[in-house]
């Protein structure tokens, strides 16, 4: 699973805690979770939004990464990371990559939608997991 970038706050938040719980109660808690943006939290501070030049500056050590882990899906959470996903990804892995996105756990969080992030979590198990691990 692709986050945006790393989280600033303390860890782990009341979100995080929302993200990893939904991942248990859908048998998805050996997923491999990573962040498309890997720079620093201080830039990340002073950023707070996913920015398409730090992802494009970081997006070589996610494919990388991709290349040593050799997932059989890859999914997105939120709907930046995967739009930025499905324009960016390598032909290669792109047939990997999920059609549907998770819903950011911070954001299902703060207003109010753990419901809609379940729901997410539930699809994407159903739909693009199956019997495969999920990164």
């Amino acid at each position: 699973m692709i986050c945006g970038r790393p989280s600033t706050g303390t860890f782990p938040d009341k979100a995080v805690k929302l993200f990893y719980g939904c991942l248990e109660d859908y048998g998805l808690e050996d997923a491999h979770i990573t962040d498309l943006i890997k720079c620093s939290q201080k830039l990340m501070k002073a950023e707070k939004r996913l920015t398409k030049k730090y992802a494009d500056k970081c997006f070589k050590h996610l494919i990388r990464e991709i290349e040593i882990l050799k997932p059989k899906t890859i999914v997105a959470v939120g709907r930046k990371v995967h739009s930025y996903l499905k324009n960016n990804l390598p032909p290669q892995y792109r047939n990997r990559l999920c059609e549907h996105n998770i819903t950011h756990y911070s954001y299902a969080s703060r207003y109010k939608k753990e419901d809609k992030l379940k729901q997410d979590v539930e699809t994407v198990k159903r739909t693009c997991v199956k019997n495969k691990k999920a990164s």
